[in-house]
């Protein structure tokens, strides 16, 4: 089940009007999923560090709830924005406590009660995730690498193909493309971010695809180091192993080309030819190699 929009927003009322201990812990209630599954789906972090944030997080929600004013905007969108802040502030918070080091970009948009499969959906579901997770792909640069293709792409491209080029690869520019959807639709914020809502509507469902392949590839390692230990052969979990990593490498979080046809009204193929041609220069001019 969903958050409901209605019983949130009457619970946090009453909260800051009354100072309830028991609308307080209802709220917690409502929330402890979606904060949990925030850090372990959106940051792919496992169960440890998830559980870390959460309290972490829990320690200081009475002050952020207190902050909320109501408005026509869904609690949920109001609330993930602050989760994202949130999540922010603890790698500062583990940087300086523990030197901590941050291994996922930001990719978190506020989706909710959309027919299509959204993130409010992902984050809410309450499925069990096992406590391993991997950690083989180093993304200490990826700001500064997509800030740094991002300036390149707009100096050089028009703004519609640049844009078109920002939206396929939604989870690394989703930070920066707020203002262009702005500027080239002329139009408002809230309707710039329910075209970034929409598009990462159409990939949202494969979190869990690659969450579930995570933590089955962190199993595996969990058995080869047991079997080395006994000293038995460990040839056909390291083939398991391989083809899980295959498949993971597989999944590919792009927005489709029928999408961004659909939002740009031109075909699907001068779409492809858009992408194809930046694809190319960036190959060619970056060490950053995209191969979605």
């Amino acid at each position: 089940m969903l958050i409901d929009d209605k019983i949130i927003k009457k619970l946090v009322s009453e909260y800051k009007t009354a100072r309830s201990v028991i609308t307080f812990k209802e709220i917690v209630n409502h929330l402890s999923k979606y904060i949990y599954n925030y850090a372990r789906k959106v940051f792919g972090v496992n169960h440890e560090i998830a559980m870390d944030f959460y309290l972490y997080y829990i320690e200081r929600i009475e002050n952020i709830l207190l902050k909320y004013n109501e408005t026509e905007t869904k609690f949920i969108t109001w609330f993930t924005y602050t989760l994202r802040n949130g999540y922010l502030n603890y790698i500062d918070y583990k940087k300086r406590k523990e030197k901590y080091k941050k291994t996922e970009i930001s990719i978190d948009a506020p989706l909710c009660d959309r027919e299509a499969l959204t993130l409010h959906d992902v984050l809410y579901d309450t499925k069990k995730y096992s406590v391993y997770s991997i950690d083989d792909i180093d993304n200490d640069n990826i700001e500064e690498i997509s800030l740094k293709i991002f300036n390149c792409i707009e100096n050089i491209f028009t703004e519609r193909d640049s844009l078109i080029f920002f939206i396929y690869n939604l989870e690394l520019f989703i930070n920066l493309i707020t203002k262009p959807l702005m500027k080239y639709f002329n139009i408002n914020y809230e309707e710039a971010y329910s075209i970034i809502e929409k598009a990462r509507a159409t990939y949202i469902y494969k979190y869990n695809d690659i969450i579930k392949l995570q933590d089955s590839i962190a199993k595996i390692n969990l058995k080869i180091s047991e079997y080395n230990n006994k000293g038995l052969w460990t040839v056909h979990l390291a083939s398991k192993k391989q083809n899980r990593i295959k498949k993971l490498h597989a999944i590919k979080l792009n927005v489709p080309h029928s999408f961004i046809a659909k939002l740009f009204k031109i075909s699907v193929n001068a779409i492809t030819k858009i992408i194809n041609k930046i694809k190319k220069y960036l190959k060619e001019n970056f060490k950053y190699n995209f191969n979605n």
